[in-house]
C-alpha cells in the first residue's frame, strides 16, 4: 500500500490550538494515542542510505494497546511523501512489544532511535489529520490522503487552514530524520 501524506512543523502552541479548534469543526474526532516508536537498522543495508525503515510501535489508547511492526520503503520524488508501507498488526499488548524488540536484536537488527509523540487524529473527506506533540522535537501536523483521494480538497483545506492565521513550516524529514540529524524543538 502506498502512504501518501504531508507533514507540517506548526510555529508555536497557538497555532496548534487554532488548528485543533478548526479541525474540530471540519472534521470528526477519530481518535486520542500515545505512540511509541522503536526504530531498527538492517545488519547488511544502510536504510539511512536506501531511504527505508524498519519501525515497531506500541500504540497506546484508553484501556487499550496494540503493536504494529511496520516497514517503510524509498520515498518517491513528488510535492508529498508518498513511499511504500507495510503494516502489521501484531498480538497486543507491552510484552509481545518488548519480545519483538528482543527477536529483532537477535536476528541482528540494531534499535536505533524512539520517538514518542501524543497524537490526536480526525477524521476528514480525503485525508486524515494527525495533530502530533513529539517529544524533543515539537508540534507538528501530518496530512494523509485516503487511499485513491485527490489532493486537491486537501490543499484547498490547508489554504482555510492558513487562512485562519495558522503559522506551517513544510517538514520533507520525517521525525526519525530530525531526532538524528538533531533538529530540536
Amino acid at each position: 500500500m502506498k502512504e501518501r501524506e504531508i507533514k507540517f512543523r506548526l510555529v508555536g502552541k497557538e497555532s496548534y490550538m487554532k488548528l485543533k479548534e478548526w479541525l474540530s469543526k471540519e472534521c470528526s474526532l477519530k481518535s486520542e494515542v500515545l505512540e511509541i516508536d522503536d526504530y531498527f537498522q538492517h545488519p547488511c543495508r544502510d536504510f539511512g542510505l536506501t531511504d527505508e525503515a524498519l519501525r515497531l510501535r506500541r500504540d497506546e489508547r484508553k484501556d487499550q494497546v496494540k503493536i504494529y511492526l511496520t516497514y517503510k520503503g524509498p520515498r518517491e520524488t513528488s510535492y508529498m511523501k508518498v513511499r511504500e508501507e507495510i503494516n502489521i498488526e501484531l498480538a497486543s499488548s507491552k510484552w509481545h512489544d518488548e519480545m519483538m524488540k528482543i527477536l529483532l536484536e537477535k536476528l541482528g537488527f540494531k534499535h536505533i532511535a524512539t520517538i514518542e509523540k501524543q497524537r490526536i487524529e480526525y477524521d476528514c473527506k480525503s485525508y486524515t489529520a494527525s495533530l502530533d506533540i513529539v517529544k524533543d522535537l515539537g508540534l507538528f501536523v501530518e496530512f494523509e490522503l485516503k487511499p485513491e483521494a485527490n489532493p486537491s480538497e486537501l490543499f484547498g483545506d490547508i489554504e482555510k487552514i492558513l487562512d485562519q492565521n495558522v503559522e506551517l513550516e513544510l517538514v520533507e524529514q520525517t521525525y526519525l530524520e530530525l531526532l538524528l540529524s538533531g533538529i530540536r524543538n
